[in-house]
């Protein structure tokens, strides 16, 4: 079987995760040919590229807005190529649908789902499932994990001094990412808390990522999981979060609605190690 994974791949946590599953596949799985086009679509060339290997592959895996990146881009298929094309796919949607904001919107509402996908569309939390059901489109759970063999504890946190937020490397130019993580409402709790802000953006993917802070924050308006949470449980460094994405399944996480109420869930964590 072969199988090619495109979409918006890189830099993001989400490629990250997908260079694991495919070094797992090489490894385990030696009839399987897992490819990534690792930096998405981001022009001509990789839609050119599409259009003559999609026929070579067995599976499909895409980020749905890709998909309609490349209607947009004016790459129409044969009608004797429609049908092969939709049987392949697997469309994975990482992000909630109800965000507030263009970027994340991939086109909801617009018929575009019942155009392409015929299979069903898979989301990687309960909420976004849903809500693509509600669209009227078939959809199951496609839970995202994390490698053990990679994130193990390392330290045991005594007093929370500095707090660490997942950014991107871009994120000082992109107002809708900021409008949706919020770094300011991140950078406002640690002042209050008196607590040495941290941005982890542009390192080496691995545990090292979290090895000077003694919490991860996660401010968002909407997430899909956030990717980090599961990394960051694997390392057992204290995580708190608003009540988003896949955070709204494990009740022992502890959620915020307001800054204040973060700095006292801080505050009573530094209690608690005293």
């Amino acid at each position: 079987m072969k199988i090619l994974y495109f979409g918006n791949t890189y830099p993001s946590a989400i490629g990250i995760i997908n260079l694991d599953i495919k070094a797992v596949i090489d490894r385990k799985y030696h009839d399987i040919q897992f490819d990534i086009l690792s930096h998405g679509i981001r022009g001509d060339a990789e839609l050119f590229y599409i259009q003559r290997v999609w026929k070579n592959y067995d599976l499909l895996i895409v980020d749905p807005c890709i998909v309609q990146a490349i209607e947009e881009m004016g790459w129409h298929l044969a009608p004797e190529d429609v049908l092969e094309f939709k049987r392949k796919l697997i469309s994975v949607y990482h992000h909630e649908l109800d965000v507030p904001s263009q970027h994340f919107r991939h086109g909801t509402g617009s018929g575009w789902y019942e155009n392409w996908f015929t299979t069903p569309v898979c989301g990687i939390n309960p909420y976004i499932v849903n809500q693509i059901k509600e669209r009227g489109v078939d959809s199951q759970m496609l839970p995202i994990g994390v490698n053990m063999d990679k994130f193990k504890p390392y330290k045991k946190v005594k007093k929370i001094k500095r707090a660490g937020f997942v950014g991107n490397a871009h994120q000082d130019s992109n107002e809708d990412w900021n409008y949706i993580k919020r770094p300011d409402i991140f950078k406002e709790i640690c002042k209050k808390a008196g607590i040495e802000p941290v941005i982890i953006a542009g390192r080496e993917h691995g545990p090292e990522m979290y090895e000077d802070v003694d919490i991860v924050i996660c401010p968002s308006m909407a997430e899909g999981l956030p990717t980090y949470f599961a990394e960051v449980a694997a390392c057992k460094i204290p995580f708190i979060s608003t009540n988003v994405g896949i955070v709204r399944e494990y009740s022992k996480v502890k959620t915020f609605k307001t800054t204040d109420q973060a700095v006292k869930i801080i505050n009573n964590l530094n209690e608690s190690e005293d």
